[in-house]
């Protein structure tokens, strides 16, 4: 079971960018919904995708099956930039018959729609904390590499 499992974690992870674009760019495959089965061919998760007028990935429901029924699990609501990309991204989870905010990441651009800042936040309590902050450059080629990473609260005694 824990293969299956981890071959579906690992296709939701691959896909989970919206578009899985080929080495030749020549196709682009979007999804709206990845189904998970377990060794007895049973189906325990789903993933469903949903996508604004333009094609642009606005969120993402996570859903276990229980008794025959499917459960909220988790979901991630995007918001997107003219150009499709995403500039913030808030994960929930269902907890309680209610979405309780987890975790929310903000992205900024360059002129050329590189990445050049990503800030993640945890929410603990009734607050958001700054957990990790990313800054980029990228070379004359555009190939990205990181300049910058702030983590944020570790655990106490743990140094890495």
């Amino acid at each position: 079971m824990k293969k299956l499992y981890l071959l579906c974690a690992i296709l939701i992870a691959l896909t989970s960018g919206s578009n899985a674009q080929s080495h030749t760019g020549s196709m682009i495959w979007k999804w709206d919904t990845v189904i998970c089965y377990n060794e007895q061919d049973l189906v325990i998760e789903r993933l469903i995708q949903s996508f604004d007028e333009n094609g642009f990935v606005t969120g993402q429901l996570n859903e276990k099956r229980t008794s025959g029924e499917w459960v909220n699990d988790s979901r991630i609501t995007n918001t997107n930039n003219a150009g499709g990309k995403v500039i913030s991204s808030l994960t929930q989870l269902w907890q309680s018959n209610a979405w309780l905010n987890y975790s929310r990441v903000s992205v900024e651009y360059d002129f050329n729609g590189h990445i050049i800042l990503e800030s993640v936040e945890k929410f603990s309590g009734a607050n958001w904390v700054n957990y990790i902050k990313r800054s980029y450059s990228y070379d004359g080629l555009g190939r990205k590499y990181p300049c910058y990473r702030s983590d944020g609260p570790r655990e106490p005694g743990k140094t890495t």
